[in-house]
């Protein structure tokens, strides 16, 4: 969880000034267990993507090994609060994140349609041209919320 504590830690600071500026959501996230140690944690955001684009950017999401229903957790919140925050307002913007292939690409594969029928929606991916970062696939996508006709 402290791989490249210093951008982290500046992302943290630069999204908290700009929500605070901008009166936008809070996104980011943290999963504390039973102790209150944290064990994962999202950094999202609103802002734009490299288009210009509006969305919901997922900077990061992170767990450690021995807590493996921390992911899970925080994608769970995550999209409660999606819902809340923007859908339920009728602003369905989407969301971007740069999904590492073995972690949140597969879990985002696999957990998209449940999600969608909770929601009662549906969601399209439009997936960039994936790139390799040191020995990981990274899939730049864009989860655009469709209302079910």
């Amino acid at each position: 969880l402290i791989t490249y504590l210093y951008n982290i830690e500046n992302g943290l600071i630069a999204k908290d000034i700009s929500n605070a500026h901008k009166r936008r959501p809070e996104m980011s996230l943290a999963y504390r267990d039973e102790r209150g140690n944290v064990r994962g944690y999202m950094l999202a955001y609103e802002g734009v993507d490299e288009g210009g684009e509006r969305c919901v950017y997922i900077s990061d999401i992170a767990s450690d090994r021995e807590s493996r229903m921390a992911g899970g957790r925080l994608i769970a919140e995550f999209v409660r609060r999606y819902k809340e925050r923007y859908l339920d307002k009728g602003d369905a913007i989407p969301v971007f994140a740069q999904a590492r292939e073995t972690t949140s690409y597969r879990i985002i594969q696999r957990q998209l349609d449940r999600i969608a029928t909770e929601l009662g929606m549906r969601f399209e991916i439009e997936e960039d041209e994936s790139y390799k970062a040191g020995t990981d696939t990274i899939h730049p996508i864009h989860i655009r919320p469709r209302h079910t006709s």
